[in-house]
């Protein structure tokens, strides 16, 4: 009954997660395919339990996009039921799927360093926690994230400064964060 009552939170709760994910528009990412990908890859990434190697079904649907959908579906309510540390495990279970030097699930960047970006206040030196995550690979993710949204919630401008008081991450005359 336990195991029941799981699979129905879990369902319900990757309804959510999809319906609340931004997908992008291209590379073929929709709510079909997000919703599938969770499903199928739910079990390897629950937090608080152990990797679970995937399903065949996980690594056959993860390989159509390179696990691009996936990564993009990473958001608070993600957070709350899995494990943003079993993406890169799943995507090596999987085939080494992510490309050296890419990214997945960069959400905790944001997490961590939100109150040194905030519109509208001083610059506030980073949490050490924000620190670790962006030198994992060099700003990189946080660069990436930087829309039009980011921008009306976000302080594009404290971008150098976050770098700077992490260690210089960011090599000089780099692309982060505006055009």
């Amino acid at each position: 009954m336990r195991d029941l009552m799981m699979k129905i939170y879990t369902i319900m709760f990757i309804l959510l997660v999809v319906r609340t994910s931004s997908f992008k528009p291209f590379r073929g990412c929709s709510r079909t395919k997000g919703y599938e990908d969770l499903v199928y890859c739910a079990p390897s990434l629950r937090k608080n339990s152990q990797f679970n190697f995937p399903i065949p079904e996980c690594c056959k649907n993860l390989k159509i996009d390179k696990m691009y959908c996936l990564c993009d579906a990473v958001n608070p309510n993600f957070l709350e039921v899995f494990d943003v540390e079993k993406l890169p495990k799943l995507s090596h279970a999987c085939g080494d799927l992510l490309v050296p030097g890419s990214y997945c699930g960069c959400y905790e960047d944001l997490i961590y360093c939100v109150t040194s970006l905030r519109l509208d206040s001083p610059f506030i030196p980073p949490i050490p926690e924000c620190c670790k995550n962006l030198k994992i690979d060099k700003m990189y993710c946080l660069c990436d994230a930087v829309n039009p949204t980011f921008g009306e919630r976000f302080d594009v401008k404290k971008l150098g400064k976050l770098s700077h008081a992490c260690g210089d991450l960011l090599a000089p005359g780099s692309y982060c964060g505006g055009k």
